[in-house]
C-alpha cells in the first residue's frame, strides 16, 4: 500500500468520524490530532482576513521567521548556536473561502511546485488536518521542518480542503517559497 493511500485512509475516517453529528463529543476530540506542526488561529474580526475568496495570504508566524521582499517567500532568522538543518519556518496563512467549510476536518495539502504532477497523482510533500467548526475564513499557524522533507530554495502549492463524503473541496490556494 503506498504512502499516500495509507494517509488517504486515514483522513477519509477522521473525515467520516467529525462529519458524524451523533458521535460524543468526547469521542470525537480523542480523534482531534495535536500537531506541533498546524495550529488554527482566531480569524480577527472586521474586514475579511485576506482579500478575494479562495486566495492564500501568508506572514511570518514566529520571530524566527522572517518574510523576504517578495511576497509569499519566506527565511529562517537563525539564532548563534542553531543549526541550519533543523531550523523551522513558521508561517501564518489566511484566507477567506471560496465556500464555508462543514463541521469537521479541515486538511492543509502542501505539494511540491517543481513537480507539474503533484496535484493530478495526489502526491502531497505535507498534509496536515484539524478538526474545527464551520468557518468562512480560516487562520492557520503551519511549522515546516527540514527534517520533515521541507527544503530552503523549494515552491510549495499550499491548498486548504475538506472530504464531504466522496468528493474533494478546494476552498483556498496558493504558495509559498522557503528560502
Amino acid at each position: 500500500m503506498s504512502k499516500w493511500m495509507v494517509l488517504t485512509s486515514v483522513m477519509f475516517s477522521s473525515v467520516a468520524l467529525a462529519a458524524d453529528s451523533t458521535i460524543p463529543q468526547n469521542l470525537l476530540k480523542a480523534h482531534e490530532e495535536v500537531d506541533e506542526h498546524l495550529s488554527l488561529l482566531t480569524p480577527p474580526d472586521g474586514d475579511p482576513v485576506c482579500p478575494g475568496k479562495g486566495t492564500i495570504c501568508t506572514a511570518p508566524g514566529a520571530p524566527t521567521t522572517a518574510a523576504d521582499s517578495a511576497i509569499n517567500q519566506f527565511t529562517r532568522v537563525l539564532r548563534p548556536a542553531q543549526d541550519r538543518d533543523s531550523a523551522p519556518w513558521t508561517v501564518e496563512i489566511t484566507s477567506t473561502l471560496k465556500a464555508p467549510t462543514h463541521s469537521g476536518v479541515v486538511v492543509f495539502l502542501l505539494y511540491d511546485a517543481a513537480d507539474p504532477q503533484a496535484f493530478a497523482n495526489h502526491e502531497v510533500a505535507g498534509l496536515y488536518q484539524a478538526v474545527s467548526p464551520s468557518l468562512k475564513e480560516v487562520a492557520a499557524r503551519l511549522t515546516l521542518t527540514p527534517n520533515d522533507g521541507y527544503a530552503a530554495g523549494h515552491t510549495y502549492k499550499v491548498r486548504i480542503e475538506q472530504f464531504i463524503g466522496k468528493k474533494e473541496v478546494v476552498l483556498a490556494q496558493g504558495v509559498i517559497t522557503l528560502k
